[in-house]
């Protein structure tokens, strides 16, 4: 049995980045230019072919360059093909799956990601998919291929997945939650693609990749889909485990690594000793890693420093106290200002996210993030309109409050304006969400002294050319808009 992991490609949209959690984050639009490795899918792809012994194949389709027609005949050839798919790529990614049909009408069909996990029937009205896998999809996509490959039904008792029968549908139970991490594997980089050059626009180094060391998030933000998708525990790998993967990332000449953790801080502890054993057994990678501000203090933030470190992500998300009570962020505006004020000491760079279009958000409110996103003194935002995600409370809000607006579990909700969306819950008018956002971006990166500052702050050639990239698409943004509108998620 010939099974492929495709990252799909799309007739109408470039730059799309397909997340590990949210299935996809930007359709379209990469403020700054980033091109991650879709490390959930290349996972995936490397277990399949570890436990399994089946012929696995693993394309970023969207990435690598292949015309459209080529990637279709390409993949048509498989007897199993899996993606990953989200609300906002859904009908782009059903028109793929539909066209390799047309070739291979007997390939089978699996899709996963938080469209398949939360709105599992309306998923399988489309007849071009086969199966639909919910939550966690590892263990899952292995027993149902080792079924399909035995040639049994047996692949229909396999908790966590949906499908046809006939014409009624048939949900099975969830599937437990993996609980311990150290027992997957690592994501095999060499089924990357050689012609593509994967992107951050705050890294120091090149070749860089992304790691994931734990699953779920400590908080209860009603927007994130963490704690929702990965079932409301937080599981985290070993320290041990997670040092033996940064060591072959740099024996496999990797310079730069993205800890793709939703809250990677979270931890510690164990990070102490991932830290410590870093400097001790001189792995050489500069890093990246995503944070909350109110689980990291001066003491972590000076031995990740000195580890390599060099650059944190916080999600502010609004400079208003009420808008993060609303959204159950979980922080006062103190823990704020504390955490960058002690990153600065620390000698390490900051990157602040906001998002505009919360819940009963004001234009006050919007002024006091616009406020904020200068005074953190953060070096760089990102700013981003706020994105609605099945199996999320704000999405059962709106879903549950304007059901006459748009129906949630239909495939059109795609063609939906995220801004148009977001003002539905917020006091904002659409327009006013779309020019706040780009106000923001204008606002925070085209001050002379900001651009001085960073001009002087270049240390080497891969900086400049990641500022020149960056720069180019945000001042494309900020000035021209985009054909495709959507939110992020950093």
């Amino acid at each position: 049995m010939k099974v492929i992991v495709l990252n799909p490609p799309s007739k109408t949209n470039k730059n799309v980045m397909r997340d590990v959690i949210y299935g996809c984050w930007c359709r379209g639009r990469r403020i700054g230019g980033l091109k991650l490795p879709p490390i959930g899918q290349l996972l995936i792809a490397t277990l399949l072919r570890e436990e399994t012994g089946f012929e696995t194949d693993f394309l970023d389709a969207g990435l690598e360059g292949r015309g459209y027609d080529e990637t279709i005949r390409h993949c048509a050839q498989y007897d199993v093909i899996i993606i990953s798919t989200s609300t906002h790529t859904f009908l782009q990614d059903t028109a793929v799956l539909e066209d390799i049909k047309k070739i291979n009408e007997q390939c089978i069909t699996i899709v996963h990601g938080p469209r398949p996990s939360f709105l599992t029937e309306s998923v399988l009205d489309s007849k071009e998919i086969d199966m639909a896998v919910k939550m966690e999809p590892e263990y899952i996509l292995r027993d149902v291929c080792r079924f399909l490959a035995a040639g049994t039904d047996a692949w229909k008792e396999v908790k966590g997945i949906g499908f046809r029968n006939g014409d009624s549908k048939v949900i099975n139970d969830p599937h437990p939650m993996i609980q311990n991490l150290d027992e997957i594997p690592f994501p095999d980089r060499t089924l990357l693609p050689d012609n593509v050059d994967y992107f951050n626009p705050v890294a120091k180094r090149n070749p860089m990749t992304t790691i994931l060391t734990s699953r779920g998030c400590p908080a209860k933000c009603t927007f994130c889909l963490s704690p929702y998708f990965f079932g409301n525990k937080v599981r985290c790998r070993s320290a041990e485990n997670v040092l033996e993967e940064l060591e072959l990332i740099s024996r496999q000449g990797y310079k730069e690594v993205f800890f793709r953790d939703e809250t990677f801080t979270a931890f510690k502890k164990r990070n102490m000793v991932i830290c410590e054993e870093m400097l001790k057994r001189k792995i050489d990678l500069t890093w990246v890693c995503n944070a909350r501000v109110d689980l990291i203090d001066k003491e972590m933030m000076a031995l990740m420093k000195k580890a390599g470190c060099h650059y944190i992500k916080f999600g502010i998300e609004s400079g208003s106290q009420r808008i993060l009570d609303t959204i159950q962020k979980g922080y006062v505006m103190e823990d704020a200002h504390k955490a960058f004020e002690n990153a600065a000491r620390a000698g390490l760079k900051t990157h602040a996210h906001f998002m505009i279009g919360h819940p009963g958000e004001t234009v006050e409110d919007v002024k006091l993030s616009l406020k904020l996103m200068i005074k953190l003194k953060p070096t760089t935002i990102s700013c981003g309109i706020m994105m609605l995600y099945p199996g999320t409370p704000q999405f059962k809000l709106l879903s549950s409050n304007f059901s006459e607006a748009f129906d949630p579990s239909h495939s059109d909700f795609e063609k939906d304006d995220s801004a148009y969306l977001a003002s539905l819950n917020s006091e904002l008018s659409k327009e006013q969400i779309e020019f706040f956002v780009k106000k923001a971006y204008r606002q925070f990166y085209l001050r002379p002294d900001y651009l001085i500052k960073r001009l002087l702050s270049i240390g080497s050639m891969d900086e400049l050319k990641q500022l020149i990239l960056a720069g180019t698409q945000i001042f494309e943004y900020s000035f021209f808009g985009e054909k495709t509108s959507t939110g992020s998620k950093s």
